[in-house]
């Protein structure tokens, strides 16, 4: 159940001891807790679903999201600061998967996705092909410096 746990917060979600319990029975058809390759396949619309009821909870969550997606803090998700994110796996939203994401999301063809498209558009299931990419979107920050002691001088570099 923790993997189940950890593959769920990795696409941006909170999940409940209840929720995976109720995931765990839907997915583990043989009951041995245990989610096998086949099983889990077989499964994985019912865990990577995410209906309007549970995600009515997640609204918080969502904006938090929105706020860390917005790089230059404008109040709008533009192309670019979509194409900067890394999915969990490693693997950033290509091109494509990009303007996908901003078709769907910017319903007044501004060409920028505002917080209120941006809510709609997440909690649209529609959409959650999209919406667990974006959910599971975070930004790389490579930080570099700091003072380094030297021995040889008894000096800070």
């Amino acid at each position: 159940m923790e993997d189940l746990r950890d593959l769920l917060l990795a696409l941006g979600h909170c999940p409940s001891e209840s929720k995976l319990e109720i995931l765990m029975e839907a997915v583990d058809a043989d009951g041995n807790g245990i989610t096998e390759y086949h099983e889990f396949l077989a499964g994985c619309e019912t865990i990577l679903s995410y209906t309007q009821e549970e995600a009515a909870f997640d609204i918080d969550s969502i904006i938090d999201l929105f706020r860390t997606l917005d790089a230059d803090g404008s109040g709008d998700l533009t192309v670019d600061e979509l194409s900067g994110l890394l999915s969990t796996a490693g693997v950033p939203l290509n091109e494509d998967e990009v303007q996908d994401i901003m078709q769907a999301a910017d319903s007044n063809g501004d060409g920028k996705i505002s917080l209120e498209e941006f809510l709609t558009f997440m909690l649209d299931d529609c959409h959650k092909k999209f919406s667990w990419r974006v959910r599971s979107g975070f930004r790389v920050c490579l930080v570099m410096g700091g003072k380094i002691p030297c021995f040889s001088c008894q000096s800070i570099l």
